[in-house]
């Protein structure tokens, strides 16, 4: 078996007036590239969910797609696995929030 990282994408339908997606870094083990991304599109397919949320509104999960699939035994110490680029109208809040979630990790280190 061969390892590899898949990235999965859904779309949550809800009440909120914008659209939500969710991108999902998912673990594969398969046979080869194309037992990957069959058991990849299985994996997204076999989680699109519908249910009622907290305030009772109608959620859908629904996957999208897989956008892609990397082979492990061809990464090295440092290689680049997921990048997403943000706009943000509150730059240095989110700094700062990024920031206070390097030091949370930091101190969950400490503690194991």
């Amino acid at each position: 078996m061969e390892n590899y990282i898949a990235r999965l994408v859904f779309e949550i339908k809800n009440q909120s007036k914008f659209r939500q997606f969710d991108e999902q870094l998912r673990w594969i083990e398969a046979t080869d590239f194309n037992d990957a991304l069959e058991k990849a599109l299985l994996l997204g397919s076999s989680e699109t969910d519908e249910f009622l949320s907290i305030d009772s509104s109608k959620v859908l999960w629904e996957f999208i797609a897989v956008t892609a699939l990397m082979d492990i035994k061809s990464l090295s110490h440092g290689s680049e696995i997921l990048y997403c680029i943000k706009e943000e109208s509150e730059a240095e809040s989110y700094v700062k929030t990024m920031r206070l979630k390097q030091n949370a990790l930091s101190l969950q280190a400490e503690i194991v």
